[in-house]
């Protein structure tokens, strides 16, 4: 089993969170856990992948039944891009920048970026952005 290196820290933004956080089974474990500054997703024993998002499935080799495990918040940014005309609950952030980033779990998935200079290919840590009424996973320089 996977141990986590540590618990994610915190950046605080004032205001709503701008997207309702999915309630949906798969998904509020994850949401859960990061509210208490830790990374899970699901993993399969079947072929050793994590899934995310979580999904009950491994999304690699189909197999049913995977297990919620913590995972590492470190990896590599892939890309990234700087929203400035966003749907409406974004507006009071914008513009916002995003990034897709390769974590050192063999996972791929986007998250806010907190430092809107960061250069491809950089070293990041993941963090919980914490907003008035709920969380969102960012990423900043390692």
């Amino acid at each position: 089993m996977t141990t986590p290196d540590a618990l994610l820290e915190s950046v605080n933004i004032a205001g709503p969170v701008p997207i309702a956080a999915r309630q949906a089974l798969s998904f509020r474990y994850h949401f859960e856990a990061l509210e208490k500054g830790r990374l899970v997703s699901r993993f399969c024993q079947g072929c050793a992948q994590y899934t995310f998002p979580p999904a009950d499935y491994c999304q690699q080799c189909n197999e049913k039944g995977t297990q919620w495990r913590d995972m590492s918040r470190f990896g590599r940014l892939y890309s990234k891009t700087t929203m400035s005309f966003t749907a409406e609950v974004f507006h009071p952030y914008t513009p916002v920048t995003v990034g897709v980033i390769d974590l050192d779990a063999n996972v791929r998935l986007l998250a806010w970026l907190v430092e809107s200079s960061l250069s491809l290919d950089s070293e990041l840590e993941l963090v919980v952005i914490r907003f008035d009424n709920g969380v969102l996973l960012g990423a900043r320089a390692r």
